[in-house]
């Protein structure tokens, strides 16, 4: 949860207290800047920082990763690695999804190949799954799928659900009913597999797969977890999922939003509609 009110006064307490330097302060901080979008002020408080650690130069490559600003992690990357700063996996971790977030094949190809032989930090499972998300965004799923032939060691879920996600972003249902029994074979439950190859059939129109897949869930006993969101409105933080009626004011947020498809309706020219989603969120909390 991104609660950028509460995080600023913890930052204050820590500028008061004398551990804003510290570098697991120092790196929660980054990340609370880094989730609420203000790049800028987790760039302060890492520049607040001794540069020997880690800690601080991995939150902050992945914070501008994240935001898709691939070409200053990198640039970051290259002065901590100049700097002598000591390079983990994390670090790796986090330059493999600024590739990717940002479609830099070749840039991630060289640092696959001497991620081990330059900085002796050897491929963990984590990276492999970097590496075939940002083949699939590419539309490589040949190499992705090499990639995984490669491997000296057995993938796990977290490799195959990126390679059943690139092939749900690709469309190539064979591979993606392929990947989906290895899945099943090692969590028959997990409600996730069903979802992506579910919601790869709708993409793909094809209702008589997808209309198979969830009778099979609903014998199998398998629901789909709901996802939630957060919100944070004068400090105190709402929680909700969709068609969510637990909050105690979801009557009047349901009321509203009632309203608002009303006047949605009336309106013919809807070239000139500004969306104040975010005025909405603020004064009924949903």
């Amino acid at each position: 949860l991104a609660a950028l009110q509460l995080g600023r006064q913890v930052h204050v307490l820590a500028l008061k207290s004398g551990l804003q330097s510290n570098e697991h302060v120092a790196s929660s901080l980054i990340l609370m800047y880094s989730k609420c979008g203000l790049l800028e002020h987790a760039r302060r408080s890492f520049e607040d920082t001794p540069k020997d650690s880690p800690i601080t130069w991995n939150f902050i490559i992945f914070g501008y990763a994240q935001h898709g600003k691939g070409k200053v992690a990198l640039e970051l990357f290259h002065q901590m690695t100049e700097s002598r700063v000591k390079l983990d996996h994390i670090t790796f971790v986090a330059v493999l999804t600024a590739c990717s977030h940002m479609g830099w094949v070749e840039e991630g190809r060289h640092i696959l190949r001497t991620m081990e032989s330059d900085y002796g930090v050897p491929l963990r499972m984590e990276h492999y799954a970097c590496a075939i998300d940002l083949f699939g965004r590419a539309g490589l799923l040949d190499e992705a799928k090499a990639l995984i032939k490669s491997m000296p060691c057995e993938p796990d879920a977290m490799v195959w659900k990126t390679l059943l996600g690139a092939c749900r972003n690709c469309g190539d249902v064979e591979l993606a009913s392929q990947v989906a029994n290895q899945l099943l074979e090692i969590d028959p439950e997990d409600h996730c597999t069903y979802v992506i190859l579910s919601d790869m059939y709708g993409r793909l129109k094809r209702w008589e797969e997808k209309a198979s897949l969830t009778r099979l869930m609903r014998e199998r006993g398998v629901k789909k977890v709901p996802g939630w969101s957060w919100i944070e409105i004068n400090n105190e933080a709402h929680a909700f999922n969709a068609e969510d009626s637990s909050h105690p004011n979801s009557k009047h947020i349901y009321d509203a939003l009632v309203g608002l498809m009303d006047e949605i309706r009336l309106i013919r020219d809807t070239s000139n509609i500004e969306v104040a989603s975010q005025d909405w969120a603020i004064v009924y909390g949903c």
